[in-house]
C-alpha cells in the first residue's frame, strides 16, 4: 500500500510529537528519581543564599567556577519554582530539548525532515544525556549553543537578520554567561563567519558585533571572578591528558555509532526483495557523491563544533583542566556529520528517513530507560548507606567522610541525629602530598564548611580531640587521602563493614596505642 505526502506527514508529526514526550516524561522521572549530588548541592546552596551578594562573595572564593549570570538565573529558579530536584535540574532539561529541536531545524534546511530528525534524535543516544536532568549549565548551555547556530544559519540565509542577530548575541550571552568554557563555542561560529566573509567578500559587522560583543559582556560581567579561578585553576583536579580527547569520540561512536549504524543496516535489508533493484547504485556511491550539498560556511561551523574537544584540550595545556561535559556543544556537529550522507545512501526517499528516525527513537528509549534505572540504583546505595550508618556505627562517636561530595550529600539527605555527628578532615597539605591536587579541599574549607552549613573540621585538631570515630566512604585512589594519612599517624584502622558491590566501607579508627585483635587487624589490611 501506498503511503501519499499527507500519510507521511501525519506519520512524521506523529513521530515528533511522541519523541517530545517521551523525552519530557522520561527525563523528568529520572530528575525526581536520581538523588542531587555533590556539584548540583553547589548549585541548590549558591542559588539560595539571602541575597545575590552573598552568592557573589562566594564566587569570589575561588571554589565555584561558574558565572554569575547562571546563578542570577538559578535564583530565579529557586525563588519562582523551590528547590526540587526536577526545579533545579529544569534548565538543564529545557536546554537537551532545545538542542534537539535546533538540530532538526539546522538540518531541515538541508536535508528531508525525516532524517533531519534522526539527527536530533541522536542526542538521546549518547552517555551525555545524563546532562539533561543535571542541575548544572551543561544541558543548557548546548541548548543555547544550538540556538545560536540556527540564528548564525539564519543570517546567512539573508531572513530575519535583525531578530536573528538579537538571537545570536543572547544566545551566546547566556552560554558564555553560564560557563567559562563555552566561550569556545564561539570559535566554531567565528570560523564559518570567516568563511561566509571570504565567500561574498564583504564583512557583515552585525553578525561579527554579535559573535564578539556577547562573550566580551558575559565575560566582563565576571571579570572580577576571573582574577580568583586563575590562582585555583593549575590545581585542579582533572588533568589533562591526550587519551580524554578520544574518550569523547569513542563515547560518542559506541552509543551514537553504533545505533546509527544498525538503524541504517535494518532499514536498507528490510524488506530486503523490494530493495533489490535498487541495490545495484550502491557500487556508484562515492564519499564524494555521499557529502550532500551544504555551503562552505556552514561546514566550517559543522566541523569547528566536531573539533570541539580538540580546542578544549589545546586550552587545557595552559588551563590545566579538561571535563568532557564542558564541551557538550561538540555533539552538535558530530550529530550533523553522522546524519548528513544518510539522504544520498537512500537516493533522497523519505520512507526510509521515517524508518531510520524510529530505529534511533527505540535507541534513545533504551538509553533513557537505563538513565532511570541506573538513577533508582544511585537512590537505593544512598539509602543503603543511611540504613548502613544507622545499624553500625552505633558509637555516639563522629562519622567521618573520606571525600568532600559524601559528606555534602549525607548531610543534605540524613536525618538530623546522624547529620550532626557527620564531618570530614580537611588538610591541604595532606591532600597535596598524597593526590599531588587541593582543588576539592580547598572547596570544602571555602565554601562547603563556611557557607553550606557542613561540618568541615582540621585534620590536626581532630585527631589529637578524638582517639575514636568512624570513616564512611569509598576507594577512590584519585579523590581521597584520609585513610592514608590515618595509617601514616600509626592509627589502628578496623573494617566493620564492606559491600563491594556498591563500594562502600565503614571502618572504625583505634587510638595510637590500641592494639587490634589477630582477626580485626587482618580485616583491615
Amino acid at each position: 500500500m501506498r503511503v501519499d505526502g499527507r500519510g507521511r506527514r501525519g506519520a512524521f508529526e506523529a513521530l515528533a510529537l511522541g519523541a517530545v514526550l517521551l523525552y519530557l516524561v522520561g527525563a523528568t522521572a529520572i530528575a525526581l528519581t536520581r538523588p542531587l549530588w555533590n556539584d548540583e548541592l553547589f548549585t541548590l546552596h549558591m542559588a539560595s543564599f539571602p541575597r545575590l551578594a552573598d552568592t557573589w562573595t562566594a564566587l569570589l572564593t575561588g571554589a565555584e567556577q561558574l558565572p554569575l549570570l547562571y546563578y542570577c538565573l538559578m535564583r530565579a529558579v529557586v525563588q519562582g519554582l523551590g528547590t526540587s530536584p526536577v526545579a533545579l535540574r529544569l534548565p538543564a532539561l529545557l536546554g537537551y530539548l532545545a538542542a534537539g529541536v535546533a538540530l532538526y531545524v539546522f538540518l531541515r534546511r538541508r536535508i528531508p525532515q525525516g532524517y533531519a530528525l534522526t539527527g536530533a534524535l541522536l542526542l538521546g543516544t549518547v552517555p551525555y544525556f545524563y546532562y539533561a536532568s543535571e542541575a548544572r549549565p551543561y544541558g543548557l548551555i548546548l541548548g543555547l549553543s544550538g540556538a545560536a547556530l540556527c540564528c548564525w544559519q539564519r543570517l546567512g540565509e539573508g531572513r530575519g537578520r535583525h531578530l536573528a542577530r538579537l538571537g545570536l548575541f543572547l544566545a551566546l550571552l547566556g552560554a558564555v554567561g553560564s560557563h567559562y568554557y563555552a566561550l569556545l563555542t564561539v570559535i566554531p561560529l567565528g570560523l564559518g563567519q570567516l568563511v561566509r566573509s571570504l565567500k561574498r567578500r564583504r564583512i557583515d559587522g552585525g553578525t561579527w558585533a554579535a559573535l564578539l560583543l556577547a562573550p566580551a559582556l558575559a565575560l566582563a560581567l565576571s571579570l572580577p571572578l576571573l582574577a580568583s579561578i586563575r590562582s585555583a585553576i593549575h590545581d585542579f583536579w582533572a588533568k589533562a591528558g591526550p587519551s580524554d580527547v578520544l574518550r569523547f569520540y569513542i563515547y560518542f561512536g559506541k552509543s551514537a555509532g553504533l545505533a546509527l549504524g544498525v538503524a541504517v543496516l535494518v532499514t536498507f535489508l528490510a524488506p530486503l526483495p523490494a530493495r533489490l533493484p535498487r541495490v545495484a547504485h550502491l557500487h556508484r556511491v562515492t564519499w564524494r557523491g555521499l557529502a550532500p550539498v551544504l555551503p562552505a560556511d556552514e561546514w566550517a561551523a559543522v566541523l569547528g563544533f566536531a573539533a570541539l574537544p580538540l580546542l578544549q584540550y589545546g586550552l587545557s595545556l595552559v588551563t590545566g583542566a579538561y571535563v568532557d561535559r564542558y564541551v557538550l556543544s561538540a555533539l552538535l556537529g558530530l550529530c550533523i556529520l553522522a546524519v548528513l550522507p544518510l539522504p544520498r545512501l537512500f537516493g533522497g526517499a523519505a520512507r526510509p528517513g521515517l524508518v531510520l528516525a524510529l530505529l534511533v527513537l527505540g535507541a534513545a528509549c533504551v538509553r533513557e530507560l537505563a538513565s532511570f534505572l541506573r538513577a533508582r540504583q544511585i537512590q537505593r546505595d544512598n539509602e543503603v548507606a543511611l540504613a548502613l550508618l544507622q545499624a553500625e556505627a552505633r558509637e555516639p562517636i563522629p562519622i567521618v567522610t573520606n571525600h568532600p561530595s559524601l559528606l555534602l550529600e549525607l548531610t543534605y539527605y540524613a536525618p538530623p541525629e546522624l547529620r550532626r555527628r557527620l564531618t570530614y578532615l580537611a588538610d591541604v597539605g595532606e591532600a597535596r602530598r598524597i593526590l599531588g591536587h587541593t582543588s576539592m579541599e580547598r572547596g570544602v574549607l571555602t565554601l562547603v564548611g563556611p557557607r553550606f552549613g557542613a561540618r568541615v573540621e582540621d585534620y590536626e585538631t581532630f585527631m589529637k580531640a578524638h582517639p575514636r570515630f568512624y570513616v564512611f566512604g569509598s576507594f577512590l585512589p584519585n579523590f581521597t587521602w584520609l585513610l592514608d594519612g590515618v595509617q601514616a599517624d600509626g592509627r589502628p584502622i578496623e573494617l566493620r563493614h564492606h559491600d563491594d558491590l556498591r563500594q562502600q566501607y565503614l571502618f572504625l579508627v583505634h587510638p595510637r596505642a590500641q592494639a587490634l585483635a589477630p582477626a580485626a587487624a587482618r580485616s583491615a589490611q
